[in-house]
């Protein structure tokens, strides 16, 4: 049955999500209406069918991210009975939810070129993409920590849909970063759970073969292993990024191990899984 993906244009989730996924399937929903016959993924978004015949419903299914008050407001209130998942233990911990369907789907990272980071003579650089409040410290605090190793840090944020393309952050991460960080402790709140994080950062510097420095949170340790230098404080974060630039072996062991678990996240793997979802219905 035919595959649609509609989405909240205004959400980074839904662009990169529904957005990438939807234009290299060529399946995004542009005009017209679906029809009963569709099986349409919902991405920070919904659809108000109330007064259509459920006869006459397409298939929904409902991308739950990490925003756990999308996920209770927008799909549990509202009586979705389909979701995708994006990691293993979400997958377990919405077992206890009265779902009927719930596929589990990766995040695909950003570098659909499969190009790896470039060779450039500049200054040891550590790299932080993403929002301001997705990283526990100050950034300009680490800045001046690492300052006085002679690191430099850079960052692209991402907190606005349209602050950075995905051409954006593919270059940053092939031209500008040797290290990416990524430290966000694990905390249930009304925003997030912790089973509902996403380990795409880690997929998108390791498919540039770059290691990432990061606190262990369980999404991380379940899926990238040994693929990561692991840090639990601003002190330990510092000393990991000397270390990497330092210790070449360790370097070059965390990026390749990166480099190939990230294989697992790459675009064309990915939409195939989201193809298969047509022949659910």
């Amino acid at each position: 049955m035919p595959l649609v993906f509609i989405y909240n244009p205004n959400s980074l989730t839904g662009c990169v999500v529904g957005g990438q996924i939807g234009k290299y399937l060529n399946c995004e929903f542009t005009k017209g209406t679906v029809t009963h016959n569709d099986t349409v993924i919902l991405v920070k978004t919904d659809l108000d069918f109330t007064s259509t015949s459920s006869n006459k419903l397409p298939k929904l299914i409902q991308y739950a991210t990490d925003d756990i008050k999308h996920f209770e407001n927008c799909i549990v209130k509202k009586g979705y009975k389909n979701i995708i998942v994006h990691n293993k233990i979400m997958l377990d911990y919405l077992k206890n939810y009265s779902f009927n369907e719930i596929h589990l789907i990766k995040h695909h990272h950003c570098n659909f070129e499969n190009v790896i980071k470039a060779n450039i003579d500049r200054p040891f650089t550590v790299g932080y993409i993403g929002s301001v409040t997705g990283i526990d410290y100050n950034l300009k605090l680490i800045a001046s920590a690492l300052r006085d190793y002679k690191i430099e840090l850079g960052y692209l944020c991402t907190d606005e849909v349209h602050e950075a393309t995905r051409e954006d952050i593919c270059n940053v991460y092939k031209n500008f970063i040797d290290v990416q960080i990524s430290f966000r402790k694990e905390q249930e709140n009304i925003f997030t759970h912790p089973s509902f994080a996403c380990s795409v950062k880690l997929a998108n510097a390791g498919s540039f073969m770059i290691p990432t420095v990061s606190y262990p949170s369980i999404v991380y340790k379940d899926e990238f292993d040994k693929c990561f230098f692991e840090v639990n404080n601003l002190e330990e974060l510092i000393n990991a990024c000397v270390t990497l630039r330092d210790n070449k072996n360790l370097y070059n062991e965390l990026a390749n191990n990166a480099y190939e678990r990230s294989k697992e996240y790459h675009i064309s793997t990915i939409a195939n899984l989201f193809k298969e979802l047509e022949q659910c219905h």
